[in-house]
């Protein structure tokens, strides 16, 4: 047996399993017998006629059982001898056998992940707005807490003990410090802070976003993506909304997964290509990171930083390939140029003529 691997592209991958006649010659001779014993012929008993005689009447039917058994078998042994990693199915692309010499030749072609791909960085243009502090933001923030503190009474005169109404305090010293604030400017300068540092966050985040979107975008044609590794992404976030609920998941057909796959074609991008960004740029993450994040996840969940690594060591790895991320975004974001928002059209029926 012989195996031969062939890059078509990106992801496509052609293997090649010549099988040299002894071996052909027995897996045929199997396939030959196991057909054997399930035909009649006149004059024989049921799975007693020559091989020569059942071969002369039915050879096309048997060519046909040795293919049904062994294509899938030779393509195994193929990917297992070349260690090569398909993402989904091959399939059989050509057969040839040689009948009077024996021997045979079976071509596959499957998609793996794609590899020695390039991929452009330098000046990405990012679509991006930061949104800015505003009075009405704080005065929303006010609003909602004395609303919070509303105190609920009695309506005076309603015999129903259910039936009561709030009382929103008003804004005072006297309701800061109940609040815990020395005074009025003291509870607007916290509070103000807080949304601050909320919009600070948010915005990063917006802008991280839309570094992946540019970048995927930009790259959508230099990186191929196999559509086994497409289906699957769409079923993880179809899996996040429905949860393990296989019945739904199945009502969705394959161009309904794909087409889904292709709204979050940046992403995609950005998951298979952020390490080799790393790679290339000697990008890594520091033990210094990976501590900072350990305490934070161990705040949150109210754990000690030593039980979120016991409790969560199966998390290490994705933890480190989030940070490996962030910093391969920042990497990005001193070789990018900020664009205005393009305006959304509104898509509708037009206005008929008068």
């Amino acid at each position: 047996m012989n195996y031969e691997i062939k890059q078509i592209d990106q992801i496509k991958r052609q293997l090649t399993v010549k099988v040299d006649p002894e071996t052909y010659n027995k897996d045929y001779k199997k396939a030959l017998e196991k057909f054997v014993k399930n035909i009649a012929i006149p004059g024989f008993r049921k799975g007693k006629a020559p091989l020569a005689t059942v071969k002369k009447y039915y050879e096309s039917q048997i060519k046909k059982s040795y293919l049904d058994d062994y294509m899938s078998k030779y393509y195994s042994m193929g990917i297992q001898e070349t260690e090569a990693k398909p993402i989904g199915k091959g399939n059989i692309t050509e057969v040839n056998t040689n009948d009077d010499e024996g021997g045979a030749v079976f071509i596959y072609e499957f998609e793996t992940m794609p590899e020695n791909f390039d991929y452009e960085y330098k000046n990405l243009e990012i679509e991006y707005k930061a949104e800015e502090y505003t009075e009405e933001m704080l005065d929303e923030v006010i609003k909602k807490l004395l609303e919070d503190n509303a105190e609920e009474v009695k309506t005076e005169g309603d015999k129903d003990p259910e039936n009561t109404k709030k009382i929103i305090p008003e804004l005072n010293d006297d309701t800061a410090k109940i609040l815990g604030y020395d005074s009025v400017e003291n509870l607007k300068t916290s509070l103000k802070n807080n949304i601050l540092l909320d919009l600070e966050n948010k915005n990063k985040q917006i802008l991280q976003q839309a570094i992946v979107n540019a970048f995927g975008e930009l790259n959508s044609k230099n990186i191929q993506i196999p559509e086994e590794y497409k289906k699957s992404y769409s079923k993880r976030i179809l899996m996040q909304h429905f949860g393990n609920n296989i019945e739904m998941l199945q009502r969705f057909s394959d161009s309904m997964l794909l087409d889904l796959a292709n709204k979050y074609l940046p992403n995609i991008i950005w998951d298979l290509a952020h390490e080799k960004i790393a790679e290339d740029h000697n990008i890594t993450v520091t033990d210094e990171q990976v501590e900072d994040a350990i305490e934070e996840y161990s705040k949150h969940f109210n754990i000690s930083k030593e039980d979120f690594k016991t409790k969560y060591v199966s998390n290490m790895d994705i933890i480190k390939n989030e940070l490996l991320a962030k910093n391969v975004i920042d990497f990005l974001d001193a070789n990018r140029n900020i664009v205005e928002e393009k305006p959304k059209i509104k898509r509708g029926r037009p206005k008929k003529s008068t």
